[in-house]
């Protein structure tokens, strides 16, 4: 209750872990001479502690954790090179900057939460490898993520999410993310850069980002290996970021984007190993953008997008393991799917403008086909095989 101050001039080296919490009235930590600690390395629940100073230290063998730590403004390691496993720092909400300059590699994860005073990530600007996941959470005025340019691997997922002021993501040599990439929430986010992007090793998710107009930093991405999700996005007009992307292995779901007008960035797609969801698209007028998709894997959904006039733009697509379920899209007035062999299910219902449906080469229906409730609909003419 009474230790205000941990100063030890002659620590070189620690075999096994250093923990301080729960030290009410401590003010600051200083080991000039702490180069290596072995074990773990964490700080929890000092309630005046403002400063963590360690100016040797080099490595840290196991996790680096700054927990709870709500008055710390000063965090200064400028010669740490490596944390064998994660670093953590989670409600250091008075710490406005990351002064680790030399660290470069972090074993596991990184995790950066609920830091409301935290500026940037400039302090971090040499890490070029994330073993684990990679965590930016509710950091009210973290502004940008430019202090991660040298960063070229994530072994796990990437997670941005509700950072109110973040504006931009643009980490220029970010080539592979094994596991999910997702950006969520961020009510400021007007722009991603990840132009040396190629592969998500498991889904892509861009949700809720409420000024996010274009994803023209994502132009390098050519595979998906689970999802991808674009839900949400108030102000997202197009997708053309994504002209490269080729397949996608899981399942496509484009929904609630207010103001997306049409599909041309995803000119390139052919594959979907999933379910295609195009769905609460008020402002998408047609699917041109989808020229090149020949196999869907799980069901094809057109729903409820107000504006659609045509699906034409499906004209190489030939196959459709599950359903294709066509609903609910008052201003559609056709379909037509010129190249479309075999479907699970084909169901048309729902669509007052629908004049005809035409899918000459449909051959195989596995299940059964349904079409009703087209006030408008004249005419099933190529729709005879």
């Amino acid at each position: 209750e009474s230790l205000t101050s941990v100063v030890m001039t002659r620590l070189s080296s620690l075999g096994g872990d250093l923990y301080v919490h729960d030290n009410n009235v401590l003010t600051g930590i200083e080991l000039p001479l702490l180069s290596t600690v072995d074990g773990y390395l964490q700080t929890r629940d000092n309630d005046m502690m403002t400063s963590l100073i360690l100016p040797s230290l080099e490595t840290v063998g196991d996790y680096l954790y700054i927990y709870d730590e709500y008055a710390l403004t000063s965090l200064d390691m400028p010669t740490l090179q490596s944390v064998g496993s994660y670093l953590y720092v989670r409600n250091a909400d008075s710490l406005t900057l990351l002064e680790m300059p030399a660290l470069t590699s972090i074993g596991k994860g990184l995790y950066i939460h609920r830091s409301d005073a935290l500026l940037d990530l400039d302090g971090l600007s040499n890490v070029a490898t994330v073993g684990d996941d990679l965590s930016i959470y509710g950091n009210d005025l973290l502004s940008s993520l430019a202090g991660l340019s040298n960063l070229s691997a994530v072994g796990g997922d990437f997670h941005v999410y509700a950072n109110d002021s973040l504006d931009s993501i643009d980490i220029p040599n970010l080539g592979t993310v094994d596991g999910f990439l997702c950006f969520h929430g961020s009510e400021a986010l007007n722009s991603v850069g990840l132009l040396a992007l190629e592969t998500v090793g498991l889904y892509l998710s861009i949700e809720d980002n409420d000024a996010l107009t274009d994803l023209a930093g994502l132009s390098g991405l050519t595979t998906i290996g689970g999802d991808l999700v674009i839900d949400g996005n108030d102000m997202l007009d197009v997708v053309s970021g994504l002209a490269n992307l080729e397949s996608v292995q899981g399942n496509v779901a484009l929904g609630d984007n207010a103001v997306l007008g049409e599909l041309s960035g995803l000119s390139s797609l052919v594959s979907v190993g999933g379910d295609v969801a195009i769905q609460d698209n008020p402002s998408v007028i047609n699917l041109d953008g989808l020229s090149a998709l020949e196999y869907v894997g799980g069901d094809l959904q057109i729903h409820d997008n107000a504006a659609m006039v045509s699906v034409a733009g499906l004209s190489n697509l030939a196959t459709v393991v599950g359903t294709v379920q066509i609903k609910d899209s008052p201003s559609l007035s056709a379909v037509d799917l010129p190249s479309l062999t075999s479907v699970g299910i084909f169901a048309v219902y729902n669509c007052f403008a629908m004049v005809s449906i035409s899918a000459p080469s449909l051959v195989a229906v596995e299940s059964y086909v349904t079409i009703f409730w087209n006030g408008s609909l004249t005419t099933l003419a190529d729709f005879n095989n």
